[in-house]
């Protein structure tokens, strides 16, 4: 398991560190932002306060005008000389249900009179030098640094203001030294920007002003005791995993446990810094609890010893084979599913298919093959059925040419092969034999395995094979077959036909040259609707025995919608081996949470014999594999028969 990479995830802000910080920047009404010193200023601040390591949201004003300070307690305006409208209305209701502000550089009058001060006069660099320090009393109040560095020529001197911290000091010139900190019962103002001040300082100074503005910051960075450090669940503490600890069973119980006092101890170490003042070590021994709180949540998640346990890639991974297959087996995955030929791209030394576009002269499936055994964890090549994915133009023009390709109701070509024409058809059988012949792969999952959508194929070779399927010729081609159409229903069941006989001609041809491998599908999710817009009917191919078993392809963020689909599938698919498609790396679905994952893994366990990850990426392997490690693929499962365990 990397180090590195655990340690990035489990050091992320949990809930107990969910942002009481917004920072708001100026903009017009437009949401236009200003750039320039305003920008400079803006982008200081929120590097102070990550240095500070303060959990913050970014708004404009004309944001806030919208949509209110969200869940903030805080509110830091920087660089705003005024308000719009909307934002001092929603300003004074902030302030009045409890919300605090704290302004940067400018007071805006609205600002000012909420505090009950007069209006600030703004001094510029024409009375002569600049401002290059904030100087701090010695019995300045908690975690207040002793001195900020700055560098400005422009300060605000508020006269009516009566609680003020601090002054703003030259180091050259004639400026006199004026107050650098205004603090007001509701609104807190710096008088000067923080631009070219030292983060660390500058981050201390904006810490403790919101710790002085909201009562419960410091325990949300520091709890009180271990019932306020929450965990990656948001809804538990590590107070509630102590509890449920003594309901797991061994080895579970006593690895959480260690984990647990351990991130008890880091935190009693971070409260008794804090009462010493040492702040930033504090800081450092809470990050070391919520750490050992996070290792000891995801420790607790149960392993199972047989199962698949899958993930999906592309012809290549994350700098190579060999580094990233170490990291899957540190991770007790068992089973790689890599694409290695669409039905007319190859990345394998193939005497049947092209090469691909970006396949070169190497051997993308020895590779894989030789890196997965290596350490024990299985390849199931997987083929992209009738897609012409990666396919050269020269490829594609010769099947256009050769009428190969499927046609729309549109007229228009799509790169996908017609299953229709038998030069198709065999291409595809002797790709597979090809493959399972040549090379020591320990099963074959087609994907793609479908129409791209309801209003494919319409070719001439389909208008002839759909005549000799229903034994006549057919009018009004093809509006016949068109929704609604007098022979709708029939072209349906034709279609899905073609794809049920080529692959049993597939798996009679596969078993024939490798007796007992397993053959499996990657599938869409909706089965009920699926089977008659992209023909893919893969519960009939379970019942037939056609695949050995079926991927589900759940791809959501939600476990409750994941539940739905797993529930249906399962119900579907009778008692036929169902291992669920999850998809943290799917287009236009993820990233989504670990523990989103946790829940899918733990509902596939539910439903099925198995899960894969979709899809193979840096990201996957840094953010989900860790986490999964320690509980839930933390000993090693075997795999299924019927998945050529």
């Amino acid at each position: 398991m990397p180090a590195a990479a655990l340690l990035a995830l489990l050091f992320a802000a949990t809930p107990s560190q969910s942002p009481r910080v917004i920072v708001v920047r100026a903009a017009d009404v437009n949401g236009v932002v200003q750039s320039g010193p305003a920008q400079v200023g803006f982008a200081a601040t929120c590097a102070a306060l990550r240095t500070a390591r303060v959990p913050f949201i970014k708004a404009t004003d004309p944001q806030i005008a919208g949509e209110g300070f969200s869940v903030a307690r805080v509110a830091i305006f920087v660089a705003c000389k005024t308000l719009t409208p909307g934002g001092a209305a929603k300003l004074t209701s902030f302030l009045a249900s409890g919300g605090r502000a704290i302004f940067v550089q400018y007071l805006p009058a609205e600002a000012a009179h909420a505090a009950g001060w007069s209006e600030p006069q703004l001094c510029s660099t024409d009375a002569g030098g600049t401002y290059d320090k904030i100087v701090l009393p010695a019995d300045r109040p908690f975690g207040f640094p002793a001195s900020v560095a700055v560098h400005t020529g422009e300060s605000s001197i508020v006269g009516s203001a009566s609680g003020t911290l601090g002054l703003l000091v030259p180091s050259v010139g004639s400026r006199q030294p004026v107050a650098a900190i205004y603090l007001g019962g509701k609104v807190g103002f710096i008088a000067c920007a923080l631009v070219s001040a030292e983060p660390g300082a500058a981050g201390a100074l904006l810490r403790a002003l919101i710790g002085r503005y909201d009562p419960g910051f410091w325990q949300s960075l520091i709890p009180a005791d271990v019932s306020g450090l929450s965990l990656v669940d948001k809804h538990l503490t590590l107070a509630d995993l102590i509890t449920k600890i003594k309901t797991l069973g061994l080895p579970y119980a006593f690895r959480t446990m260690m984990a647990a006092h351990k991130a008890e101890a880091a935190l009693a170490q971070a409260r008794d810094s804090m009462q010493k003042g040492f702040i930033d070590p504090a800081l450092d021994l809470a990050a070391a609890a919520r750490h050992a709180a996070n290792v000891a949540f995801w420790t607790a998640w149960p392993s199972k010893d047989d199962e698949v346990r899958g993930i999906w890639t592309c012809n290549e991974v994350p700098g190579s084979w060999k580094a990233t297959v170490e990291e899957l087996s540190d991770a007790h995955l068992n089973v790689v599913f890599p694409y290695m030929m669409s039905g007319s791209a190859a990345y394998y030394q193939s005497s049947v298919l092209p090469r691909a576009t970006d396949a070169g002269d190497r051997d993308w499936l020895a590779d894989a093959l030789t890196a997965c055994h290596a350490r024990g964890i299985k390849v199931h090549a997987r083929t992209l059925g009738l897609s012409c994915l990666n396919s050269t133009a020269d490829t594609v023009s010769c099947l256009s040419c050769g009428n190969r390709l499927m046609v729309d109701d549109q007229g228009k070509t799509r790169r996908w092969l017609c299953p229709s024409c038998r030069e198709n058809r065999n291409a595809v059988i002797e790709s597979c034999v090809e493959i399972v012949s040549k090379y020591p792969v320990d099963g074959i999952q087609f994907d793609y395995f479908r129409y791209p959508d309801e209003h494919c194929c319409l070719c001439p070779t389909c208008k002839a094979a759909f005549e000799k399927y229903v034994g006549h010729p057919v009018k009004d081609w093809p509006a016949c077959v068109a929704a609604h159409g007098p022979a709708f229903e029939r072209f349906n069941n034709f279609r899905r036909f073609q794809l049920d006989s080529l692959l049993s001609d597939c798996r009679s041809a596969i078993l024939k040259a490798h007796p007992g491998l397993p053959i499996s599908a990657a599938v869409w999710v909706n089965w009920a609707v699926h089977r008659d817009g992209i023909a893919q009917d893969w519960v009939a191919w379970l019942d037939h025995g056609l695949i050995d078993f079926a991927c589900p392809m759940d791809y959501v963020a939600s476990p409750s919608r994941f539940e739905h689909w797993a529930t249906l599938q399962r119900t579907w698919a009778k008692n036929a081996p169902l291992c669920f498609g999850i998809g943290p790396c799917a287009d236009g679905v993820g990233p989504f949470p670990p523990l989103n994952v946790a829940r899918q893994i733990g509902i596939s366990r539910d439903n099925g014999q198995g899960w894969v990850l979709f899809n193979l990426t840096r990201g996957l392997m840094s953010d989900y594999l860790p986490p999964m490690s320690l509980g839930i693929s933390h000993d090693q499962a075997s795999l299924p028969k019927w998945a050529g365990g």
